[in-house]
């Protein structure tokens, strides 16, 4: 069967052993889970400050968290695109938005894995194509 991504057929997976077929259903999982981290998270909640998720941004999330007791405040952080920013106003915020940005990581991540165990418990490849990936 080819898969069908909106206008792109992505791969004829018909003749892939049930073994081949796993480990493709679970790259577009891994696929799945890095395009909703990319999209970011938003802060404070319904503000519509969408803030990046990239490794870079991941990363200097962590050395907010880590230094948030001597970070001057406030701080400001841009948003994903650029376009606008959030003020941090004081430690007690710089670690709820740390925390927003984990959660969401975490999440995502979370939802993944649980999908490739119900795919490496599958017995047959009905079981497996039977997986669907909402998220």
């Amino acid at each position: 069967m080819k898969k069908d991504m909106g206008f792109i057929k992505i791969m004829d997976t018909d003749n892939l052993s049930d073994s081949d077929y796993k480990k493709y259903r679970k790259s577009e999982i891994n696929n799945r889970t890095g395009e909703l981290v990319s999209n970011g998270f938003e802060y404070p909640s319904g503000s519509g400050n969408i803030f990046s998720l990239s490794e870079v941004a991941q990363s200097n999330l962590h050395g907010l968290k880590a230094n948030s007791s001597v970070t001057p405040y406030p701080l400001p952080w841009a948003t994903i695109n650029d376009d606008g920013e959030y003020f941090i106003t004081d430690e007690a915020d710089a670690l709820a938005f740390y925390g927003t940005a984990f959660t969401v990581v975490t999440t995502h991540r979370q939802g993944g894995n649980t999908l490739k165990r119900q795919i490496n418990a599958a017995n047959t490849r009905a079981e497996v194509e039977a997986i669907v990936d909402n998220r």
